[in-house]
């Protein structure tokens, strides 16, 4: 009577087909450690442009609250001048002043404040109530600095995402580390444990980079 002998797995199939797993995910964890490099290396580029045009708006905007605030002084002044002349009756230099050395905008906040009464108790036409009273400067030097802002701010964010990108590329060569050693061990538990981690890695690393995106534009 024939009797079938059970089969056993041949062991050296099972490390092969091990070994194949460990070179796959080789692969893998180096396709996303330079993904994750290139995408910390663009993201950091425009880390930098943004702190350029940041710096660079901002500037622009302490040049243009400057010039506001020059302004505002200058108009101050000649309407100081300008009230001293109506007061001691000098007309003709009131004029000159007015015609020569005022601004259109000045003329027409001193018009206004002319028309008033007196019980409104206004004794400059620099008051908010003067709807004549210019504020390009002031406005411009605004939007100016909150573009600026607005650089900054990108450039926080944006900073905070290579940092992400960083971290993953180092936890990567983590699990570089771990699958190099599962590969050159002779312990088959030892190489299932690395093999283990090092796959545990590789999902977690690729779920984070579905979540991160591409925002270095990489392809």
């Amino acid at each position: 009577m024939n009797t079938e002998q059970p089969q056993i797995a041949d062991p050296k199939w099972s490390d092969d087909r091990i070994q194949i797993l460990i070179a796959i995910l080789l692969g893998v964890a180096a396709i996303l450690t330079a993904w994750f490099s290139l995408e910390a290396g663009n993201v950091s580029d425009e880390v930098q442009k943004e702190y350029s045009t940041g710096i660079r708006t901002a500037d622009e905007a302490t040049t243009l609250y400057t010039i506001a605030d020059s302004t505002a002084t200058s108009d101050k002044t000649l309407f100081l001048e300008f009230a001293k002349a109506k007061v001691t009756g000098d007309t003709d230099l009131a004029e000159y002043i007015r015609a020569s050395l005022m601004s259109p905008d000045l003329v027409a906040a001193i018009s206004w404040w002319e028309k008033q009464p007196d019980e409104a108790g206004y004794n400059s036409p620099f008051v908010n109530e003067n709807p004549k009273l210019s504020t390009k400067l002031i406005d411009t030097a605004d939007e100016v600095d909150a573009s600026a802002r607005m650089s900054f701010s990108k450039a926080e964010k944006n900073d905070r995402i290579a940092d992400d990108f960083d971290q993953m590329a180092v936890v990567m060569a983590i699990a570089l580390f771990f699958l190099g050693i599962a590969g050159l061990s002779s312990h088959r538990r030892i190489t299932i444990i690395l093999l283990s981690f090092g796959a545990i890695i590789i999902v977690f690393a690729i779920i984070r980079a579905a979540f991160l995106g591409n925002p270095g534009q990489v392809f």
